[in-house]
This record gives C-alpha cells, structure tokens and sequence, in this order.
C-alpha cells in the first residue's frame, strides 16, 4: 500500500495539472486528501537586446551556413529552402507559445465513483435503469461529458466529450473503444463540483496550488479488477479557457479505496445499485489557494498549519461524541452512568482496526460462533469477515486418505504470504502430481447475470505445478498479490478467495518386477500409467492490508 502519490497531465501545451494524494491507497469512511496544482511549464520571456554583436552575427551566420551545408548534400535548393523556412517558422510559433500566459475562466474539481461491466455476461436492461437512475440533471453521476441521451433505436447512449483522456481502464487506445467503454459505465459515487477558482491568469514559471478534502462513505466498494466488473475512482479537475469555448476540458486521476473494516469484524454490504450524491452541505470537503512560502512547494504540512482550521472529520466525530458524553453527565448528574474508557473517543482508524482485531483473534485461536453473519447499524447492512477459523484440512477420496494439509495460520492479509505443507506421507494411494491455484472468486447475483451465463468466474493470482513421487512432504510458499483486493460484498457482486488443488492419482505401481531370484529382484519402470484427478477447492479469508509498502509512487 503506497501512501503518497503524485499524479499529472496536461490541460495544454504549456500548463500541466498535478494531484498529489496524501494517502492513497484511502480506506472508506476516511478523508480524501489531496494538494491540486496549475503550473506554466513556459519560462520567463527574457528580455530581447537591442544590437548584435559582430561576433554573434558572424556565428549566426555560420550556423545557418552549417544547416545548408548539411543540407545540401542530401536536399535539393527548393527542397532545403522549404525545410528551413518550416524549421524556422514552427520554432518560432512554439517558442511564442510556451512564453504566452494562460487564461482560465474556471476551475472545478469532483470526485467521482463508478464501475464497468461486460455486457455479455450482466443483464443490459438491469444495468440501463442503474445507469438511469444515477443521472442528475441530465448528466450520468452528475459528470460533465456524460450527457444521458438516446439513439435511434431507443438504447440509451453517452454524448462523451473527451471525458477520458486515456481509456478507464486501458484497454482501448482507440476513440471508438473509450465510447464503447463509457457506454458500459455506471456511477454509484460523486461528489458535487466544487469550484477551484474563477478567471485566473497563469504566468510563465507560476504555479496556482489549491487542497481539496472530502471524506468518502462508510458504504464505499473498494477499487477492484475483474473478469466481468472493474471499479474505479477518479478525481476529475476540469477548466475552461475563455468564454468563446465554455465546455471545459476535464481531467481523471486515478485515486486506490480500500473497504472498511470495523473493531469487532465487520464490513460494510457496499452499495452499487443506489447512486450516493453528497450534498453541497454535508459535503466534507474544503478547497483553498495555498500560497507557496518563499517560493516553495506548499506541503500538506503547511497547508494544514497555515490554512485549515478545523480538524479531521474523524477526529471531529470522536471529540463531538465525547463532548456529548460529558454533557449528558452534567444535565443528569442523578442517573446511573455506564462504565467507559477514553479509547471509545480516541481517534482510530481502518488499518489499526485490522491489525488489532486480528492479532486479537489469533491470540484467543478461536471465534465466537454465534455472532451474527450479518447485522443492521446506522441504516448499513454489516457482514462478519470471519466465519470459519481453521488452519488444518485432511483431503479424502472414498473415505481414503490423499493427503493432509496445514496453513501456517487460518488469516491472510493483502501482501502477505500463504505457506501451505502438504503431508502425503500417510496417504493411500500413489499422488505423482500436484497443481496449485491462487484464486479470487467473482460471483456474481442472479438478478443481474444474463440468461445461459455462469454467475461465477475464478481469476487467478498464483498458479504452479510439482510432481510429488518421491515426497512424503511438500512446502510451498503462495503470495497474495500487493495490487490485488480482499475479499468484499457488494450489492451487485462478492469478491472471496480460494485455493484450488489438483491431484493427480495413479492406482498402479510406478514400477513392475521383470525378474526375481536368490540374488534379487530386477525392477523395470512402467511406460504408461493409468490414473485419474481429484480436484478440491479450499476457502481462505483475505483481509485488507494494515501495513504501508514503499514510499512515493509518481505516475
């Protein structure tokens, strides 16, 4: 999990737009941070003399000859003259151009959540009234560029105006396949736009910094990459140039969620199918002009020293909740109050409640059984992440032993490593082979999947095969991928993990006695066996990370 990233494209030829996230991945139910920066990349217009010198008329003029000399051995007259006259008249125009200060009508930025689907294996008509119903005044998610119309033949198609200027999900490079990826994308996030500034000029080698904060729902999906389905985050930035060209240019950055995870095991049923706008008032979110000290970048640490005066939300959330505590105390000094510790109203967040929670669990070695698998808090369906507790498995096949296995614990997390020891040392018949699969499982609801399509597609993370003939014991070593996500329920789909196993089997003997005597018996290895596979699937739990990998990510 990296946590800072810098992210950049260009509005035009001379300003580049930065995004610089102070924590990303960002897990749900937290803040959003990020330093947003208009920056002319033109130098200053140096102030042209009045007179040349000889000596630099003299060395203008060689260079000059020095191009035709080049020149002529290959080109032409006509043919150089016009080559010249071209060099010269795009260096000019570019160099005038990088000089020239930008104007800027507006700014706005807008946070904005959706996912894709494959349309051959999800529901058209289903996901039509999704996208329908995600629409805010004429616009799918409220984005600009995503105009709700319809064809000719009553379909429902996107007007797209550039939206993306590289394709979502970077499969298509091509116009026509971003339209036909925009035509299958539905949002379930967005925030309202927020206005940056308005009418700005941006100077050669001056740089306009503006902070963006908002904190994203408790119900939030995570960022996630599948067979059928894609969820994606974007923080869009867009920005007019002058009044004659009032649609703005809009720009995507990608921005990594992680889902929420509570003290006591639970996770949020993330919400896909009803479209969350925030309003304008409840909107946790607050955007500044930071003016850079003496000329110096403006970090989140002095924007947030020098700038904001309120605290996080979060941190905001637990003083209130204390500060109301103690006022209920004093308004009814004559009622019984309940036994509390200041760790209730102690700021905490997502990765501190897994780390806690699960290395609590691993020292108890069991789970209560009889918590419900699934609760209602707050208007939020919670789903308990941990259902079974177990490390060891012994595999059967007609009530015969193939082989035992053990995990070295019963709980993973992103970015750590599954070691799995295989003991065939008791088995009862003759494994010569074994084949390991890694594999995130999508499932999809019924509701949702077309007719004659399988609602389940396995994709894997980690495959390998070894042949065990000579092995009463094995042991691999699986990771779990950094860029791969844990195991969540949506209202749409469930990502779970599993292993899968496959052995191969033989009844016969690997070997057959040719000939036998006092001295001895003379063995001869079989040319062909005759065997079969016995295939298992075993469930594993796959938690979000707790941990921070690497430093700074710059794309």
């Amino acid at each position: 999990m990296y946590i800072h990233s810098i992210h950049n494209e260009f509005l035009c030829d001379n300003v580049r737009v930065e995004v610089v996230y102070e924590d990303n991945p960002v897990f749900a139910d937290e803040e959003v941070s990020a330093i947003i920066r208009f920056r002319h990349l033109g130098p200053k217009r140096a102030p042209e003399p009045n007179r040349h010198t000889a000596e630099e008329s003299q060395h203008a003029e060689e260079k000059s000859t020095g191009w035709g000399q080049r020149l002529s051995l290959q080109l032409s007259n006509a043919a150089r003259s016009l080559f010249l006259e071209d060099v010269d008249e795009n260096g000019s125009l570019h160099d005038e151009s990088v000089h020239n200060p930008v104007e800027l009508l507006t700014g706005y930025v807008q946070l904005s959540g959706f996912f894709t689907f494959d349309p051959q294996v999800m529901d058209q008509e289903k996901m039509d009234l999704l996208k329908k119903s995600s629409t805010v005044s004429g616009k799918i998610g409220g984005i600009d560029g995503l105009e709700l119309t319809r064809t000719p033949n009553g379909g429902l198609f996107d007007k797209v105006y550039g939206l993306f200027n590289q394709p979502i999900d970077g499969l298509y490079s091509q116009d026509e396949g971003q339209k036909k990826e925009l035509e299958h994308m539905i949002p379930f996030f967005a925030t309202p736009k927020s206005l940056l500034f308005g009418e700005i000029e941006l100077q050669p080698s001056t740089t306009q910094t503006f902070y963006f904060k908002c904190r994203l729902p408790r119900v939030s999906a995570p960022t996630y990459r599948g067979k059928v389905l894609n969820i994606n985050y974007r923080l869009i930035v867009g920005a007019s140039f002058d009044r004659s060209l009032p649609e703005p240019k809009i720009l995507q950055f990608p921005l990594t969620v992680v889902q929420n995870f509570d003290s006591n095991g639970y996770q949020p049923v993330c919400s896909l199918d009803s479209f969350i706008l925030l309003p304008s008032d409840k909107l946790f979110s607050e955007l500044f002009e930071a003016q850079s000290p003496n000329g110096r970048r403006s970090s989140f640490k002095t924007i947030k020293n020098t700038v904001l005066t309120q605290p996080k939300v979060t941190q905001s959330d637990k003083k209130d909740k204390f500060l109301k505590k103690l006022s209920h105390m004093i308004e009814n000094p004559d009622e019984e109050v309940e036994e509390f510790t200041i760790d209730e109203f102690q700021n905490s967040n997502v990765k501190d409640n897994i780390s806690q929670f699960t290395e609590a669990l691993i020292i108890k070695g069991e789970i209560d059984e009889d918590r419900p698998r699934l609760i209602k808090q707050h208007g939020m369906t919670l789903e308990n992440q941990i259902l079974r507790f177990q490390s060891q498995y012994i595999i059967n096949y007609d009530a015969r032993l193939i082989a035992s296995l053990t995990f070295s614990k019963p709980i993973y997390k992103i970015g750590e490593c599954i070691r799995l020891v295989v003991d065939l040392s008791s088995q009862e018949f003759c494994t010569t082979g074994l084949f390991v699969s890694l594999d995130s499982v999508e499932s999809i609801r019924d509701l949702y999947v077309a007719e004659a399509q399988d609602s389940t597609r396995f994709i894997p993370h980690y495959k390998e095969s070894f042949t065990v003939m000579k092995y009463d014991s094995l042991t691999i070593d699986i990771p779990i991928p950094l860029n791969a996500t844990a195991q969540f329920r949506t209202s749409i789909f469930e990502n779970k993990w599993s292993l899968a196993l496959k052995f191969i089997i033989t009844k016969e003997d690997l070997q057959h006695s040719v000939h036998s005597d006092n001295s001895g018996e003379y063995f001869f290895a079989m040319d062909s066996l005759a065997g079969f596979e016995f295939n298992c699937r075993l469930p594993l739990v796959v938690l979000p990370p707790d941990q921070d990998f690497g430093g700074i990510s710059v794309l």
